[in-house]
């Protein structure tokens, strides 16, 4: 009896699937391209990516989110390069 229901459930199921229509088409190409993104989104991309290479020049405010001694370390780091440009200018 289990299996007679069994098998009419899955007949009444194909028959719906069957009269359903389907919107998927997997040969449509539109389906499988990439969107582009936004103007606004690949400026976002873009800023994120110059402040991740640049963080002093571009985003001056992400020292803001460092702690005392990250700061400090950065400075000194800084000074190091300019007087090592200075000196090689120098010579």
């Amino acid at each position: 009896m289990k299996y007679l229901v069994l098998i009419a459930l899955l007949f009444i199921g194909h028959a719906q699937s069957a009269e359903k229509d389907h919107k998927f088409n997997p040969a449509d190409p539109a389906v499988w391209q990439e969107k582009p993104s936004s103007a606004a989104a690949q400026a976002e991309e873009l800023h994120k990516a110059l402040c991740a290479t640049f963080p002093s020049a571009e985003c001056p405010n992400a020292s803001g989110n460092q702690s005392d001694i990250e700061r400090e370390k950065q400075r000194r780091e800084d000074n190091r390069r300019y007087n090592d440009r200075e000196k090689h200018f120098k010579n």
